[in-house]
């Protein structure tokens, strides 16, 4: 069963899916921003590989579900 932040950060991609979010750009978006430490985005260092794994498959679940 995934955890708690794991099916919050599901939800959160499939409401951004309804919104008309373009899930591809959203990825590139969210790992050049952790990537780059640019403002707003937030990630240890040494989490950063882990993090955009996580949203990378997360976003891909939700693309391949609907």
């Amino acid at each position: 069963m995934p955890s708690v932040h794991e099916q919050a950060l599901y939800n959160v991609i499939v409401a951004a899916q309804s919104l008309g979010y373009d899930l591809d750009q959203l990825m590139k978006t969210t790992n050049a921003g952790i990537i780059g430490n640019e403002p707003n985005f937030v990630a240890d260092t040494a989490d950063k590989r882990k993090i955009i794994e996580a949203v990378n498959t997360a976003i891909i679940e939700v693309k391949s579900s609907y």
